[in-house]
């Protein structure tokens, strides 16, 4: 297998995060989701263990569920002053309220997420 290294690299270096880019429409097929399983199971845990477990909910109720619980964690989150005040010139000064915004919104979106992997 040849690995294109700058194409990898600008993949690693520019995708921080896809909340915002994610097709609510789109239905996901299984042989995707369990493509995707076998990809993660490539990275390295610790002491070597590879003791995976996964968990693929596709029911709307349970995602719906536990759409609730991220919703009301990401709430308290903000309620409570969450992320504290950075110092002066911190280079993350800038991105903070964008992170903090984009987690917002995949609690208000993350019911209609057509497939959960936990």
């Amino acid at each position: 297998m040849t690995i294109d290294r700058a194409a990898a690299d600008k993949l690693l270096t520019t995708t921080r995060s896809v909340r915002k880019r994610l097709d609510l429409t789109r239905s996901v097929e299984p042989e995707l989701i369990q493509e995707c399983i076998e990809i993660a199971m490539q990275a390295p845990t610790g002491t070597n263990a590879q003791n995976w477990s996964f968990v693929v909910i596709t029911d709307q109720a349970k995602r719906t569920a536990i759409a609730n619980y991220y919703r009301q964690g990401t709430e308290m989150m903000a309620s409570s002053g969450y992320p504290p005040p950075l110092p002066e010139g911190d280079p993350r000064e800038h991105v903070m309220p964008k992170v903090m915004e984009s987690a917002g919104y995949l609690g208000e979106i993350m019911d209609q997420v057509p497939v959960f992997v936990l």
